[in-house]
């Protein structure tokens, strides 16, 4: 069974792999362990942004 295309349809401003894994508008309401992948994608990002000194991480 193929499955949707996860970018079809959302805001260009969702379009960023990160955001697009975490805003409201992408793929939250589609993920049935929502709570978990969040919170990991999210420690990811407070690691690489530590790691990095890259602001736009932050931004995220």
């Amino acid at each position: 069974m193929p499955l949707d295309d996860p970018v079809t349809g959302q805001a260009p401003r969702v379009r960023n792999v990160y955001r697009l894994s975490l805003h409201p508008d992408g793929l939250p309401p589609r993920l049935r362990n929502r709570p978990e992948w969040t919170a990991h994608l999210g420690h990811r990002l407070t690691r690489l942004a530590r790691l990095t000194g890259d602001p736009r991480l932050s931004e995220l």
